[in-house]
C-alpha cells in the first residue's frame, strides 16, 4: 500500500477552500457537507497459492481464486464496523487485497495502529493487509474527520468439510454397560442400555456430555434396548412384544391397539397429520399407522430383510415435498456376502423394496453392528470390521448421496478418530450413535463407556 503524507494533502485542502473565499468575497458563503460515512465496501477476487504434491510426490504449487463478489460485507453504522458474514476459505492470503469503497467523499484515511507510522489515504488500485482488523476514517468535505470503522475480513480457520471430533470423557455414563441404544430427545441424549441384565435408561444435556443421569431401571418387562425410538415428541420402545409409549422416559403406556411387534423400522413425523411409523409384526408382515391408533398391515417381511440393530433415516422428496422416503440398514449375518443392501419405502408405495448393488464397487460393506445416520444432506453408514474379514471396525464413512442407491467410501476429512477401533473391539461391539439438533454426532462405546461427539466444521458455522 502506497503511504501518504496527510499533512500536505490536508493543508492543500485547506489552502483550496481559503483561496474560493478569498475569491467569491462577494458571493453567497457555501457549506460544505459534515457527512463522513463509508456507504458501500467490497473486495475484489484474491488469488493463494498452495503447495501441494503430485500423484508422483513432486512438490506444485496450486493457485486457488476466491471470487471476492460471492463474499458480500455488512456496514453497521451504529457501531461503525466493516465485516463480512460469510467467512472466507480456510488459507486465503489476505494480507493484499484490493477493496472498493463507497463513501461521502472521495477521501478515506487508513489510520495506522503502529506508533511509528503515520496515517494513510487510501487509494483504489493498492492493496492492504486485512491480517488484523484495520481502521478507516472519512474525511468530510468540510475538512473534519469522521469516527473510525472498525473493518475486517473473516476467514475460516477451520476446513469447513472437516469433521473434528471431541472427547467428553471416560466412565462416565454407568459401568458394566452391555447393549445400548441412543436416541436425542428434547434437547438430551437418552441412552437405553442393559446393565446387569436390567434395562436400564441415562441421560445427559446435549450441551453437556460429561455428567449423566443416575441410571434407573424401565418398568418393562422384555425390553428390547434395540427398538428405542423417537417418533414425534414422544419415546417408543418395545418390551415383549407390546408397543410402549412415554412422554419422558421414565413413565410408559402400553399403546392402546397397536398389533404385537417384534421389531419398529422406521418413522416419518412432520406434523401431527403427516406421520407415519413403520413396523414388523409379530406375524411376520409390515405394518404402518399414522397415529399408533389405526394401523394397516403390509406385505410379508423378506427373509433378507434385517430385523436386529436397524437403523433409519427418513428424507422428504427434494421433487415433491409431499412425498417422503423412510429407509433402513441392519445387521446382515451372511459372512459370504461382502454388501450390505439397503431397504427403502416411499409414503405413495405399499411395500419395502431391496436397494441391490451387485458388487458394482458403489456399495456398503457388510459391517458388524452397522449404523446408518442422514446428515448433512447425505447417508452416512459405519459400524464394525467388515464380515469378510477385509474392513477393520470404524475404518470409514460411506456416503450415500442419492438417498442409499449407491454408496462410497470418504477417504478424507470426513474420519474417525484412530482409537475408534479399540475402544469398539473393547466393547465386544456395543456402541451407540445419535445426531443431536446442532448437528453433532454422538458415540458412545459400552465397557470404556467412552463419550465421543463430532461434527463438519461447517454445520456449525453461523
Amino acid at each position: 500500500m502506497k503511504i501518504k503524507t496527510l499533512a500536505v494533502f490536508c493543508s492543500l485542502i485547506i489552502t483550496a477552500i481559503a483561496t474560493t473565499s478569498c475569491l467569491n468575497k462577494d458571493e453567497e458563503t457555501i457549506e460544505l457537507s459534515p457527512n463522513a460515512s463509508i456507504t458501500a465496501f467490497s473486495i475484489n477476487d484474491i488469488e493463494t497459492k498452495y503447495t501441494s504434491k503430485t500423484s508422483s510426490g513432486k512438490d506444485t504449487t496450486i493457485t486457488v481464486t476466491v471470487t471476492g463478489s460471492e463474499y458480500p460485507f455488512v456496514i453497521d453504522q451504529n457501531r461503525r464496523l466493516i465485516y463480512n458474514v460469510d467467512s472466507l476459505p480456510v488459507g486465503t492470503d489476505v494480507s493484499r487485497v484490493v477493496v472498493n469503497i463507497t463513501s461521502d467523499s472521495n477521501y478515506i484515511i487508513i489510520v495506522n495502529q503502529k506508533e511509528s507510522n503515520k496515517d494513510s489515504l487510501w487509494v483504489s488500485t493498492d492493496s492492504i493487509n486485512f491480517e488484523s482488523p484495520i481502521q478507516m476514517k472519512v474525511l468530510a468535505l468540510n475538512n473534519t474527520l469522521g469516527h473510525a470503522y472498525t473493518t475486517q475480513i473473516n476467514v475460516h480457520k477451520q476446513v469447513p468439510d472437516s469433521l473434528t471430533w471431541s472427547k467428553l470423557g471416560s466412565n462416565i455414563v454407568a459401568t458394566n454397560v452391555q447393549k445400548q441404544k441412543s436416541v436425542f430427545f428434547k434437547n438430551n441424549i437418552l441412552i437405553a442400555c442393559n446393565i446387569a441384565d436390567k434395562a436400564m435408561m441415562t441421560s445427559t444435556s446435549m450441551t453437556d456430555g460429561k455428567s449423566w443421569t443416575t441410571p434407573t431401571e424401565i418398568p418393562l418387562t422384555g425390553v428390547d434396548i434395540s427398538s428405542l425410538m423417537v417418533w414425534g415428541e414422544k419415546l417408543y420402545i418395545l418390551a415383549s412384544n407390546t408397543l410402549y409409549v412415554s412422554n419422558d422416559g421414565n413413565t410408559w403406556q402400553a399403546v392402546s391397539g397397536a398389533p404385537l411387534l417384534k421389531a419398529l423400522v422406521a418413522n416419518y413425523y412432520e406434523s401431527a397429520s403427516v406421520a407415519s411409523l413403520s413396523a414388523i409384526s409379530t406375524n411376520n408382515r409390515f405394518v404402518d399407522t399414522p397415529d399408533g391408533v389405526t394401523w394397516t398391515e403390509g406385505n410379508e417381511v423378506s427373509a433378507n430383510f434385517p430385523t436386529e440393530n436397524l437403523s433409519y433415516a427418513a428424507i422428504t422428496s427434494t421433487h415433491n415435498s409431499s412425498i417422503y422416503r423412510k429407509l433402513a440398514m441392519g445387521n446382515n449375518s451372511a459372512t459370504n456376502d461382502s454388501v450390505n443392501n439397503a431397504w427403502g419405502k416411499l409414503s405413495t408405495e405399499n411395500s419395502w423394496v431391496e436397494y441391490t448393488y451387485n458388487n458394482n464397487g458403489y456399495y456398503c460393506p457388510n459391517l458388524e453392528n452397522i449404523t446408518m445416520i442422514h446428515y448433512n444432506d447425505a447417508l452416512y453408514a459405519f459400524g464394525g470390521k467388515s464380515q469378510n474379514g477385509t474392513k477393520k471396525p470404524f475404518s470409514n464413512f460411506y456416503i450415500s448421496n442419492n438417498n442409499g442407491a449407491n454408496w462410497k467410501s470418504i477417504s478424507s476429512l470426513v474420519k474417525f478418530p484412530t482409537s475408534f477401533a479399540t475402544l469398539y473391539q473393547n466393547a465386544g461391539g456395543h456402541y451407540s450413535c445419535t445426531v443431536d439438533s446442532n448437528n453433532f454426532i454422538w458415540i458412545i462405546f459400552s465397557n470404556s463407556n467412552e463419550v465421543w461427539k463430532g461434527r463438519i466444521n461447517k454445520l456449525g458455522f453461523k
